[in-house]
């Protein structure tokens, strides 16, 4: 994934601290609110390489079993931090979540998309390396996260959901034979190999 503008971003940053007169700054009083502030700036998505994506499957009841739904990060020199996650159902109940890496699914490509359009092919379409797939399973499995929602409602959950190459995010049904509905966003960039060690 190419980053044109990280030298543009890094040389903004020394400005920024420029202008304020620091001739030694202290990185935690000093640069990392105002990294934080910058952080949520959209438009500077690619001066720090980071490609936003969203995906999103709606999956039916399915009879004996729960469904289950897999954000993936699959590629080897990628990273994925989901930053929310939308769940719904028409039933009340509890949504587990786990992030694993193994049992992944095929991918369904289809069903996650880039959201900054500069990144777009010369077809119009915004691609991501994030893939997503559906499933069932005879039960459900205990997860590290797990929320309740009310029948016929979709809840907004914040998350920082980091996923290195080859783990998933994966959402399931508490209850069998019931619907479930899942969207993902977030971002993704290259991964250095220091940050996987």
């Amino acid at each position: 994934m190419a980053t044109p503008q990280t030298s543009r971003f890094h040389d903004l940053l020394r400005r920024l601290t420029l202008a304020k007169d620091l001739s030694f700054p202290a990185v935690l009083e000093d640069l990392f609110p105002m990294v934080d502030l910058l952080a949520d700036k959209p438009e500077l998505f690619r001066g720090r390489g980071e490609l936003p994506f969203a995906c999103a499957v709606s999956v039916a009841a399915q009879a004996a079993l729960v469904n289950r739904v897999w954000v993936m990060n699959k590629p080897s020199d990628n990273l994925v931090v989901v930053t929310h996650l939308f769940v719904g159902s028409t039933v009340a109940q509890s949504i587990l979540g786990d992030v694993l890496n193994t049992g992944l699914p095929a991918d369904v490509v289809n069903l996650a998309g880039g959201l900054d359009t500069r990144n777009a092919d010369p077809t119009g379409l915004t691609r991501t390396r994030v893939t997503m797939n559906a499933d069932t399973f005879a039960a459900a499995i205990a997860g590290i996260m797990r929320v309740l929602v009310a029948a016929s409602s979709t809840l907004v959950l914040p998350v920082r959901v980091v996923l290195k190459p080859g783990f998933a995010l994966r959402v399931q049904t508490g209850v069998v034979n019931t619907d479930l509905t899942v969207m993902a966003m977030g971002y993704e960039r290259s991964v250095d190999a220091t940050e996987l060690s």
